[in-house]
């Protein structure tokens, strides 16, 4: 592999590799000579620049190249224009071809809170130009009590020569010393579905926020989805309304269970009845 990457330095990429590694029972020194890293990206309007690249692909013959993020390598590019887009990035492109590389570029979502999946992607250019498309989306994100940090995504795969394929990751990493920024990092991922039962596509940005917050566990109040709603960096907090709204047609839908009293704030719990879960997989599909 030849890993193209432009966010963070030597020490911060060995850390991640050794940490990914011993997660996975491999010794970090066997990536010599499979792995070979460049600590920058190459500007894709650069001719002598993807030279660079050429003379790479032609030393290392990689089997994969993975250019890490886009945003940086597409300099000054236009990201709005798909015609400037497609056309900064067909070089790279050409000459990964020529040496049997399969390129994968990193790109980022935008800040809309719109859509999901490739639709979200930056710019015009990758969701247009990518022959496979995958997403990645946090669904939940915190630390448990030893201190490890657990993230779950969702991933979502596109593309015209593979099925669509949905599937949940779960990531842990933590360190043995939090006060030690030299102490040793550890790497899990699992795929589980553990936990988290399935979120229907066609629901709004706000509605899928609001049920995947609940689905946390237990009974929770408008202002403590709120509250947890702020930290689970898919997007801006919403607003009580917002909130209120999303619960009143996730009502609807039978996804979620509400009370209030005597007119005040009730409790919301998510619906775990087995008629949910096949309601839910026939709208999947549908989608």
């Amino acid at each position: 592999m030849l890993l193209l990457f432009g966010e963070g330095g030597d020490r911060n990429l060995l850390r991640r590799l050794d940490a990914i590694c011993c997660g996975r029972g491999i010794d970090s020194a066997d990536l010599d000579g499979a792995l070979v890293a460049t600590l920058a990206v190459p500007r894709l309007d650069s001719e002598k620049q993807i030279g660079q690249v050429t003379r790479q692909l032609e030393a290392v013959r990689p089997k994969v190249t993975l250019l890490d993020p886009l945003y940086l390598a597409a300099g000054g590019g236009r990201g709005r224009d798909l015609y400037a887009m497609g056309e900064s990035l067909q070089a790279i492109q050409v000459i990964c071809q020529e040496a049997a590389s399969a390129l994968v570029v990193s790109t980022h979502w935008n800040q809309t809170g719109e859509g999901s999946g490739a639709v979200r992607f930056t710019g015009a250019g990758p969701s247009a130009w990518g022959r496979v498309l995958a997403s990645a989306e946090v669904e939940q994100r915190h630390t448990d009590p030893d201190g490890r940090s657990r993230t779950t995504l969702l991933w979502e795969f596109t593309g015209g020569e593979i099925p669509d394929t949905r599937f949940r990751m779960q990531r842990r990493v933590w360190v043995d010393d939090a006060s030690d920024l030299g102490s040793e990092m550890h790497y899990e991922v699992e795929v589980t579905e553990e936990g988290i039962e399935a979120i229907p596509r066609d629901l709004s940005p706000s509605q899928d926020r609001v049920l995947a917050a609940l689905k946390g566990g237990g009974a929770e109040t408008v202002l403590s989805i709120g509250d947890a709603l702020a930290q689970d960096g898919r997007g801006k907090p919403l607003r009580k309304r917002t909130i209120q709204a999303a619960l009143k047609v996730l009502l609807e839908r039978q996804l979620v269970d509400g009370s209030t009293e005597d007119g005040k704030e009730g409790e919301w719990s998510v619906q775990h009845d087995a008629d949910v879960d096949r309601r839910d997989d026939g709208q999947r599909g549908a989608g």
